[in-house]
């Protein structure tokens, strides 16, 4: 799994959401850009492991394709596939942060405080500073603004209402 020990991306999106009682919504992402005449490659990880999408997208202002797979159903699929061939470089380590936030997802404690928490801290190990270059908006969103986010009274008052 040489490719995607370089071209792959796992991370865990947290976003204010007030809809959401916690505050927060979750989403696990797995991903690979490559150039555009690249996505035939892209089209045959998407059928290999039967999960994901393939699409176009801007990326870095060039013409990419985009291979992303965000639901928890899928990305336990492609959990079991790294399982059964495991990373061979540092990725690995975005790895098992981003498989034990999926477990915190599918028991579905990314509902409490503490779930978040655990799921903030496991995204500040995972792919190092490339993760926050890659979330754009979200990429100040740290453990510690979570932490003061959760505790603040203003804030959970503001969901409230």
């Amino acid at each position: 799994m040489g490719f995607c020990d370089g071209e792959s991306w796992f991370t865990l999106m947290i976003a204010p959401s007030k809809s959401i009682r916690i505050g927060f919504s979750v989403a696990p992402i797995f991903r690979i850009h490559l150039h555009k005449t690249d996505k035939s490659i892209l089209d045959q990880i998407q059928q290999y492991l039967g999960v994901g999408r393939v699409q176009p997208q801007l990326y870095n202002g060039r013409d990419s394709s985009l291979f992303s797979v965000t639901s928890i159903k899928q990305c336990l699929q492609v959990r079991e596939f790294f399982n059964q061939y495991p990373l061979q470089s540092k990725k690995r380590f975005s790895f098992e942060a981003w498989s034990k936030g999926l477990d915190i997802i599918a028991s579905k404690r990314h509902h409490t405080r503490e779930g978040i928490l655990e799921l903030a801290k496991l995204r500040d190990k995972m792919n190092m500073a490339s993760t926050r270059h890659h979330l754009g908006k979200y990429r100040y969103r740290d453990y510690e603004y979570f932490r003061a986010r959760l505790s603040d009274d203003n804030y959970q008052l503001e969901l409230a209402s």
